[in-house]
């Protein structure tokens, strides 16, 4: 339930989107194995606030770009003991897009960082 992202009406400071996320997880087996792994139940709260512009320097270049907070919390249950939820570590993540070229450089919850290194065409050519 709710809106996951802008879509084409792109980026604007201030909107907020808020999505509430109720999945039903089945895990195959590996291989050969026989095992049956219980069904789980996903419970996920995300809100998402865009906010201002600002320059992120990445090893591709300084990029001017849309500062996304995500906020994140949730829980799990396996389907034997729906009442007996583990909760999901709560945390926000912070995430850079710049206009033409999307996400130049992203934290997760946990602090791990990603960034745009290099970009490049259909061609495998790279842009500056």
């Amino acid at each position: 339930k709710g809106e996951m992202y802008p879509g084409s009406a792109g980026l604007k400071k201030g909107d907020s989107f808020y999505v509430d996320v109720k999945a039903t997880v089945v895990r195959g087996a590996g291989g050969d194995s026989k095992v049956e792994h219980p069904k789980s139940k996903l419970e996920m709260e995300r809100q998402i606030t865009i906010g201002s512009k600002e320059d992120v320097e990445t090893e591709h270049g300084i990029h001017t770009a849309y500062k996304v907070d995500v906020a994140l919390s949730g829980r799990l249950a396996l389907a034997p003991t729906p009442d007996k939820s583990v909760p999901l570590p709560e945390g926000n993540a912070t995430l850079w897009f710049t206009k033409g070229l999307g996400l130049v450089r992203s934290y997760n919850r946990m602090g791990q960082g990603w960034e745009l290194v290099e970009y490049t065409n259909a061609a495998g050519e790279a842009i500056e």
